[in-house]
């Protein structure tokens, strides 16, 4: 790690599990930006070169993590970072669609929110405090 790296760190003030639905997913995306997530890979997947992916064939791989970072309403789509390296589908990143949710896949088990920040006093910070009642799509753990 450099040296001084403390100071750039943010924490963590809370968190919560966001539903697994499109709304909800779309909501938290627009409310807390990029989120962890999870679904099911199959083998279909690793030959991704671009597009949006649709499960078409093959057998269950395993689960994989990735951050969900954008959204296309006009083409139904979810905007997904991946860790394949830049060389991999769409310069690192890959495009799902909103059927994945509820389809082979899975999209979006496990998504995860986040509030961080550096101006948080995390002592005076009730460790299960709900940042965002008004939020019903996630439920704060």
């Amino acid at each position: 790690a450099q040296p001084g790296w403390q100071a750039n760190a943010y924490k963590i003030a809370n968190y919560g599990s966001v539903s697994q639905k499109v709304e909800a997913m779309k909501a938290a995306l627009n409310a807390y930006g990029p989120l962890p997530t999870a679904y099911w890979v199959y083998e279909d997947f690793k030959l991704y070169k671009g597009g949006v992916y649709s499960y078409t064939t093959g057998k269950k791989l395993g689960g994989h993590a990735v951050l969900l970072v954008g959204y296309n309403d006009a083409e139904k789509y979810f905007i997904v970072k991946n860790s394949w390296t830049p060389k991999w589908g769409e310069e690192g990143f890959f495009r799902i669609a909103y059927g994945e949710v509820s389809g082979k896949s899975s999209f979006g088990m496990m998504t995860i929110a986040y509030y961080s920040s550096k101006e948080v006093d995390l002592s005076a910070t009730p460790a299960w405090q709900r940042v965002a009642p008004h939020f019903d799509n996630i439920t704060w753990n």
